[in-house]
């Protein structure tokens, strides 16, 4: 039985957490990649576990250990508060065995799980990288609501956890495989290489894990930092594209590379006009690298029916200094502001300030007279028309 203490507790814990952002809510696969130990144990006093089976073994751990504490297990809120609507008569879960996908705090010396987010009297809270288990069904937690706590969900309702012991361990067993095929590609020593192997996780047909959307992102920023070394494999990628292969992720790292990228720029300017959820991150890789032989397209889907896409183009022509497209981007402004459609208009805005400071801020005064228009609203629009310059 939960006190009127515990309540409050939960209560206030909820309203601390009023502004925070929603928890990480990260499937199995994923948890695979981020911990750095995975085992299954039996929670034996307050903080530790005795250990079972390791799923994915760590260096830090002594070899053969038979337990570990893991900082703040106690703290996790198992209290079944989907079975009740009165929260203080909510059971509480009688589980002892666990699954741990852990991390190590280096600054505190301590093993914790992942993203674990406690607080309150009697531990209102939890984590992702916890799952209890009973019998053959799992207990893992997901935030139900935000603003909100951590909150133990029954088999099968928390995201990305599937509800039977037996499906977690075969997920676990093909996300240490896939985390392993991704550790190996970041280990690659020569960075053509490197490249070559990284450049695998970018599309679903030639990912080499079985889940590819769990790494497709994470190829960002490793191969950003490849550089010049990374663009060969990202035009070979792109030139051998098929219609259906999201590109998105390629053209991130086309974007972060920036003018290094120069190659690059037909086989961006071949996305754009052709439908792909890419062109929008082609149109900014465009403007990233700077190469000018990409105003010409660039004037095309400006001149297009997309307004939004409209808008990212005059904002790359702009970053170009194609002075040619300010009678297009001048025409592309309404006569009268919408106050419930302002920002594709202030992005334009800002695109003819690059190229006509002095036309920008009258324009931008005269839109500042709109009617009902919100105050950061309006406070962007007289900044253009206060700035400064030719």
């Amino acid at each position: 039985m939960r006190s009127a203490s515990t309540l409050l507790g939960a209560l206030v814990f909820v309203a601390a957490t009023a502004q925070a952002d929603r928890y990480p809510r990260w499937s199995v696969d994923t948890m695979c990649g981020r911990a750095e130990l995975i085992l299954e144990g039996r929670r034996t006093t307050v903080d530790d576990v005795r250990i079972k089976h390791i799923h994915k073994a760590s260096p830090r751990l002594k070899k053969g250990a038979r337990a570990i504490e893991i900082a703040e297990l106690s703290r996790h809120d198992r209290a079944l508060w989907h079975l009740t609507l009165r929260p203080e008569e909510a059971p509480v879960l009688p589980a002892r065995d666990v699954i741990l996908f852990l991390e190590y705090d280096e600054q505190r010396k301590e093993w914790r799980s992942l993203s674990t987010i406690v607080g309150g009297p009697r531990g209102t809270g939890g984590s992702s990288g916890v799952v209890w288990t009973v019998g053959s069904d799992c207990y893992a937690y997901d935030q139900p609501t935000n603003p909100g706590p951590y909150v133990l969900q029954p088999p099968g309702k928390a995201h990305g956890i599937p509800a039977t012991l037996e499906g977690l361990r075969t997920e676990i067993r093909t996300g240490v495989r896939n985390a392993g095929l991704w550790r190996a590609a970041l280990a690659t020593e020569d960075p053509a290489q490197r490249a070559r192997a990284l450049a695998r996780f970018l599309l679903n047909r030639t990912s080499p894990v079985t889940k590819p959307s769990t790494y497709r992102h994470h190829v960002r920023e490793p191969m950003g930092k490849l550089g010049r070394h990374a663009v060969p494999e990202l035009v070979r990628l792109l030139a051998t594209a098929r219609p259906e292969d999201d590109l998105s992720a390629a053209v991130l790292v086309l974007y972060d590379i920036g003018p290094d990228a120069g190659a690059a720029v037909p086989e961006l300017c071949k996305i754009l006009g052709s439908q792909r959820r890419a062109e929008s991150y082609a149109i900014s890789a465009l403007r990233a690298i700077g190469d000018r032989s990409a105003v010409p397209k660039l004037r095309e889907v400006l001149r297009g029916d997309n307004f939004s896409r409209a808008v990212d183009a005059a904002q790359a022509l702009a970053a170009l200094e194609d002075r040619q497209s300010l009678n297009t981007m001048l025409a592309l402004l309404p006569k009268q502001l919408d106050p419930e459609s302002t920002s594709p208009v202030l992005r334009l805005l800002e695109a003819v300030q690059a190229l006509d400071a002095a036309r920008s801020r009258q324009l931008a005064r005269d839109f500042a007279k709109t009617r009902g228009l919100q105050d950061y609203q309006r406070r962007h629009l007289l900044e253009i028309a206060n700035s400064k310059g030719d």
